[in-house]
């Protein structure tokens, strides 16, 4: 019998014995304490669950369940509300500030405005905030009390979204490295060169007369390709789209 069977067992007799003698029913194992019938055996009893407590490992990240760690299950849950983020750019936001102005050291506040209400948490600064690509706000809108149960529930209610306009406002496309990023800080950097650019998408364009027309355009360096050339000097954009998924062909034009 281990440590552990032995402490679990003399629990059970104890709680189901009315007293000392109906413990030898129930098969205590700490009514004999060194060959001898105890007085002490409940002492006995918590002492060695006392022990067995303390020699427990501490939980930390690396704490498992056979199957994943906490840390990986921490990681697993940033990168997949990431995904849902960059799905709801339009409704969500993050912060390095609550609305009060506090915030947990080297942490920030990433969040979600449902329908239902708020769906937020909070997460590593370093290497978490570039994964979420939405709007940085000076603070965090005020906890509308929610709980971890009901933020799963409410992001669980989101329906897929169609492509839609997003205002510029509200963040612009992600950016990626070019392929003269690696250039940058030598002497092989030229003007004219980028650092990051976005991949091409649908933009709404307003012109001076009021005019809205439809463009492909792209940002670079945080700015859109077409008005930091000035090829268009009478409009700006307002709103953006990502472009849809080409179609899948199974053929080329050419086969018969």
């Amino acid at each position: 019998m281990t440590d552990m069977e032995k402490v679990i067992k003399g629990l059970e007799a104890c709680s189901l014995a009315g007293t000392k003698d109906d413990c030898i029913g129930y098969g205590c194992p700490y009514l004999i304490y060194n060959d001898e019938v105890s007085d002490d055996c409940q002492e006995h009893m918590f002492d060695d669950a006392l022990a067995l407590l303390k020699a427990q490992e501490p939980i930390t990240g690396e704490t498992s369940d056979g199957y994943h760690t906490f840390n990986e299950l921490y990681h697993h849950r940033a990168v997949l509300f990431s995904v849902i983020v960059a799905n709801y750019k339009d409704r969500a936001w993050k912060s390095v500030r609550h609305h009060d102005g506090t915030m947990y050291d080297g942490m920030f506040i990433v969040g979600i405005d449902t329908p239902d209400g708020q769906a937020t948490y909070h997460y590593d600064i370093d290497p978490y905030w570039d994964m979420f690509d939405c709007k940085v706000r000076e603070f965090a809108p005020e906890w509308d009390g929610h709980t971890p149960a009901q933020a799963i529930e409410r992001i669980g209610k989101l329906k897929a979204q169609e492509p839609h306009w997003i205002s510029v406002e509200d963040g612009l496309p992600q950016e990626h490295d070019t392929i003269f990023a690696k250039l940058y800080g030598t002497d092989k950097w030229r003007n004219g060169m980028s650092l990051k650019a976005s991949d091409d998408v649908r933009v709404v364009k307003v012109f001076r007369d009021g005019t809205k027309r439809v463009h492909h355009d792209h940002t670079v360096d945080g700015r859109w390709e077409s008005e930091r050339k000035g090829l268009d000097v009478y409009g700006h954009v307002t709103h953006w789209m990502p472009n849809p998924k080409l179609p899948f062909c199974t053929s080329s034009p050419t086969d018969e």
